[in-house]
């Protein structure tokens, strides 16, 4: 009798693997997940497991993960301790923004990067006076898609603690810096990232006016079309007594600029100046050199 032999095709195909299992968190306190590109079941996995409730920093930054995701992480009752969640480079939008910022579940968390997710006017929105705007010391919003809007909801919020905000390349322009600079409930605000917003050198006279920046001690901003006129009134602006560093790389300064911020009397504790790829020829490089010291950078 002839036995016929098995088709190869129909053997059933092996289980997937699991996104993450226990022994991937059990005991940590961080736990680096970026760029593993498993999506939403990862961060529900993440979510269920008992084992996430020592963890205190958390990256699922490129993960693909989008509003299911970031749902499930909010939902969780074992990240507890987080303190620390970057989600940076995923397709969160405005409904896993919501949710993240009103959890009940995330009492720890003083550091959220959401940069690269398609928020949006909308997203901002979500974010405007949540229950975890109060408590962020650090909240990174760069390519977001946030327009005017949703700087001005922004602007509007309660952020009683934080000190580090990046809104990087979000092309807001003028408009939306107007609404930070009038920014009232920001009293912390010690370090500000702007660069790639389409700023010129008027928005440069609304930051050397604007009296909410006046905690600022690092101002980034850098790849905007910023000339000599806009960073000269950055060297006379009396709004920013603690400034300490000052990026400006990638922007149409010149040696008149340059020798302005050395010679300025306004900016008393200003130790970096970053003019890398701007027009400053060597002439006002040896000036802000004379002044900063290694601190001058560029160009």
């Amino acid at each position: 009798m002839t036995v016929a032999s098995a088709d190869p095709t129909s053997a059933p195909a092996p289980a997937p693997a699991p996104a993450l299992s226990a022994a991937d968190v059990a005991g940590k306190t961080q736990l680096d997940l970026r760029g593993r590109g498993d999506g939403d079941a990862l961060a529900r996995a993440l979510a269920a497991m008992p084992e996430a409730a020592s963890l205190v920093a958390i990256d699922l930054g490129q993960d693909k993960l989008g509003d299911d995701g970031a749902r499930a992480l909010a939902g969780s009752p074992h990240l507890a301790a987080l303190e620390s969640l970057r989600l940076d480079a995923n397709a969160i939008g405005p409904a896993g923004v919501r949710a993240l910022f009103r959890s009940k579940h995330l009492p720890r968390l003083v550091e959220l990067d959401l940069s690269g997710n398609p928020l949006g006017d909308a997203g901002a929105k979500a974010i405007a006076n949540a229950p975890l705007a109060l408590r962020l010391r650090t909240l990174k919003l760069g390519f977001a898609l946030i327009e005017a809007a949703g700087a001005e909801a922004l602007a509007a919020s309660r952020f009683d603690k934080l000190t580090e905000l990046s809104l990087a390349d979000n092309q807001f322009g003028a408009a939306g810096l107007r609404h930070l600079a009038c920014a009232p409930r920001m009293p912390q605000l010690a370090a500000l990232v702007l660069d790639g917003n389409s700023l010129d050198d008027a928005a440069m006279k609304t930051i050397a006016t604007a009296r909410s920046f006046g905690h600022l001690a690092s101002l980034s901003l850098a790849s905007n079309r910023i000339g000599s006129a806009g960073a000269q009134a950055l060297a006379a602006a009396r709004s920013l007594p603690k400034l300490t560093s000052l990026n400006l790389a990638y922007n149409r300064v010149d040696d008149a600029a340059a020798r302005a911020l050395a010679d300025g009397k306004a900016l008393a504790h200003l130790a970096r100046v970053d003019v890398t790829g701007s027009e400053v020829t060597e002439a006002g490089a040896a000036a802000l050199r004379a002044r900063f010291g290694a601190g001058a950078v560029g160009p």
